[in-house]
């Protein structure tokens, strides 16, 4: 079986095409949610591109996690942050985005 055959090669592209379709038709999709955590602590690192910062935060359930977020924001240690988690069931891996510091007063 060979491709030089216009016929099975486009026989086989249609049937490429139709498996590409359908596996981005079918895709699951990811689940957000949001939730509040306490910052540990912080780190504010340079590199050759640029700054990043990093909270230590525990979250309510007392799960620790360590999330990259905006250099410009600056949480200190105690303060709440807003938590955006995405859940791709297709790829299984989670990622986590802070929304908003809340500064402890």
């Amino acid at each position: 079986m060979t491709l030089n055959n216009p016929k099975i090669f486009l026989t086989a592209f249609a049937v490429s095409c139709l498996t590409l379709l359908l596996m981005l038709y079918l895709k699951p999709e990811a689940s957000v949610k949001r939730f509040t955590a306490t910052v540990a602590s912080q780190t504010l690192t340079q590199s050759l591109d640029g700054h990043r910062r990093y909270l230590n935060v525990i979250t309510e359930d007392g799960e620790p996690l360590l999330i990259q977020s905006d250099p410009k924001l600056d949480c200190p240690e105690r303060s709440q942050v807003l938590i955006e988690q995405e859940n791709n069931s297709f790829t299984k891996v989670n990622s986590y985005q802070v929304i908003k510091c809340y500064q402890h007063q």
